[in-house]
């Protein structure tokens, strides 16, 4: 089935015909994000982010281009977004603190013993 068909068939309801796009393209986005976000788990959520949104705005794809064109698009802006987010999440690859100035670090040190006190 080719991307086309495959895009017929989903917007006929055949939800199923999804999955021939996703493993055509997934390894290839993965590739791709990892390269943007430069970290293996903001890779994949931007990834499986982007699928998802490609799933809702299949109507706006231009059958005349090739689809992962348009898809990566998407793909490229979950990722901007996503490393925009960065350190929400132990994987997203926040800096050790011995790759902060020894200035930020003290500084980071007085905050938490300043909160700890006023705290408990």
């Amino acid at each position: 089935m080719d991307d086309a068909a495959a895009i017929q068939a989903c917007l006929a309801g055949d939800t199923d015909a999804f999955r021939h796009i996703v493993g055509r393209y997934q390894s290839r986005a993965l590739a791709h994000a990892t390269v943007l976000t430069r970290n293996d788990a903001d890779a994949a959520d931007a990834t499986q982010d982007a699928f998802v949104d490609a799933y809702r705005n299949l109507r706006s794809v231009d059958s005349t281009r090739p689809f992962y064109a348009w898809f990566y698009v998407l793909l490229r802006n979950r990722c901007f977004k996503q490393k925009a987010r960065r350190g929400t999440r132990a994987e997203s690859g926040e800096l050790p603190d011995s790759a902060v100035s020894p200035d930020v670090s003290e500084t980071r040190l007085d905050l938490w013993r300043a909160i700890r006190s006023a705290v408990g």
